[in-house]
């Protein structure tokens, strides 16, 4: 991870719509090294260059794995790390990529202090989606 050439980010996605269904988030059992991720997704009606919808995933403990709940209507749409609010609130049944994102920058376009460069993990082990949140 790199802040050369404009640099400051790092993102792996999949190509993978959400099924249909009333979908209230997204659960995600992983493990990171200390430092903050995001969950990211795209829409169809976004172009290779567009926005996506975007939802940091708080800081933990490096090393433990333990689950995180995302529900979609916290996800902001962005732009090169910019928020966009003309995107309008995220459909999952619209989503048609997604993936995770380290950056020097949060979901709100906002820089993040504790963002540094060089390698960093992150291992997922799964990603499940909610239709309603259990207590």
């Amino acid at each position: 991870l790199s802040l050369m050439f404009n640099g400051g980010f790092a993102s792996v996605r999949t190509r993978c719509g959400f099924p249909a269904g009333d979908w209230k988030g997204v659960e995600i059992d992983l493990c990171t090294d200390g430092r903050m991720y995001k969950f990211v997704a795209k829409t169809e009606n976004q172009g290779s260059d567009g926005g996506l919808y975007q939802r940091d995933i708080p800081a933990q403990p490096a090393g433990v794995f333990r689950k995180v709940y995302l529900p979609f209507s916290s996800f902001v749409p962005t732009f090169r790390g910019r928020v966009v609010s003309s995107l309008g609130a995220l459909r999952p049944s619209d989503v048609r990529l997604f993936g995770f994102m380290i950056s020097k920058l949060d979901d709100q376009g906002r820089p993040i202090d504790t963002f540094g460069e060089g390698s960093f993990e992150l291992q997922v082990s799964s990603i499940s989606l909610v239709r309603e949140k259990e207590s």
